[in-house]
């Protein structure tokens, strides 16, 4: 029999024959949580490893951890996928401490998952409730109202935990109107929520750190030079990146300090993922108005500059002739990530449009094309020519 992690070859018992397969999986919402509160996942392995001693006919095949929300839908298509593909034996089991770790999805996603999971020949423990092996719901059994009702608790802990977020959101975004909030110092890893080139004094008040002169001469030189430049001169400079001083500045970077309107002293906040119209007056500015327009007219125009067909990740059919209906960029192709599909989107990042970009099929698109009828489009006299 395969040993377990931290159990010796004598513990095990002779008479029993390993023929399960067990994964664990424990997880944490951000990475705040699990860097600095590991108590939670320390928590979540102390079950796990009980649960393991009390199920010896079980052999632990991985452990999974993740830090994610546990409202994020498709976190396990990974565990279904290998059980339908035949990667892992029917009967694996997931093992989970509390259901609020496995989901906090409204109850009806948290049972679609289940009994996709068990339709796949899965089964799931949760230690909390008992450790027991469910691979359905039995007809006879308790387990279904049991289960429910856990999915119910974790659902609700969540949502009482998004409101006094959203409450405490809205409580500073009022004191920050109305100025009257009371920033806090960075942490001592630096973060805080206000921009790098700032710091907090003894008194409360926001003041420009040395960071500042370096985001001067970002503006100073964004009429007559690019962002990829500017990153360049940066780096002939020795000024290195502000999240890791063995980095380089990136172009990416430098784009957003130059359409942060932070930089003029405006605090502009965010509605859900998107900056929204809402802003107010918070900081010392960096740069005068001229300045910071001077840079936008720039960036604007280098936006609406035909891409380079140079790059094989903007190589394609379209290139130059179709234009984001967001922004008015034009749309490049760009690969997303491990993913073997590419997709197209506008030129600018997120920090300026936050459109999704669009799988790019070329032989979808040619066969679309090719069928559209461009003569019933084009039906008027004055659009001979066009046809033609």
């Amino acid at each position: 029999m395969p040993r377990r992690a931290g159990q010796n070859k004598s513990d095990v018992p002779p008479e029993v024959v390993a023929h399960k397969v067990a994964i664990s999986y424990s997880r944490v919402s951000t990475g705040q949580q699990a860097g600095e509160d590991r108590s939670g996942e320390e928590r979540q392995q102390r079950a796990i490893e009980s649960w393991l001693a009390e199920h010896p006919e079980y052999e632990l095949d991985r452990q999974i951890k993740v830090t994610v929300s546990g409202a994020k839908a498709g976190r396990f298509e990974w565990f279904i996928s290998e059980l339908e593909k035949g990667v892992l034996p029917r009967g694996t089991c997931l093992v989970v401490e509390k259901v609020s770790r496995f989901s906090r999805e409204p109850i009806e996603d948290v049972l679609k998952t289940l009994l996709r999971l068990w339709d796949a020949g899965g089964s799931i423990a949760f230690c909390e409730l008992g450790g027991k092996v469910l691979s359905g719901f039995a007809q006879d059994s308790g387990d279904v109202y049991v289960v429910i009702g856990a999915i119910q608790r974790a659902r609700g802990e969540w949502l009482e935990r998004q409101d006094r977020a959203l409450a405490a959101a809205r409580k500073k975004r009022e004191a920050q109107k109305e100025g009257k909030y009371n920033p806090r110092g960075r942490s001592k890893k630096g973060q805080a929520d206000y921009p790098f080139w700032l710091d907090v004094d003894k008194e409360g008040v926001y003041v420009l750190n040395d960071w500042s002169a370096h985001v001067r001469t970002i503006f100073k030189l964004a009429p007559t030079m690019g962002i990829t430049r500017i990153a360049s001169y940066l780096d002939s400079q020795g000024v290195r990146a502000v999240s890791d001083g063995r980095k380089r500045w990136k172009p990416t970077s430098v784009k957003w300090v130059l359409r942060n309107e932070a930089a003029i002293g405006f605090k502009v906040f965010w509605r859900g993922d998107r900056l929204s119209e809402e802003k107010v007056l918070a900081y010392p500015p960096v740069v005068t108005q001229e300045e910071w327009d001077a840079a936008q007219s720039a960036l604007n125009q280098r936006s609406k500059a035909l891409p380079s067909n140079s790059s094989p990740t903007q190589a394609n059919l379209f290139s130059g002739v179709i234009y984001c209906r967001h922004c008015g960029s034009p749309m490049i192709l760009k690969a997303s990530g491990g993913v073997p599909h590419r997709y197209l989107r506008c030129r600018n990042d997120y920090s300026v449009c936050t459109h999704r970009g669009h799988q790019y099929k070329e032989s979808f698109l040619l066969r679309h094309l090719a069928k559209y009828r461009w003569e019933d489009f084009f039906n008027t006299p004055r659009d001979t020519e066009k046809i033609a």
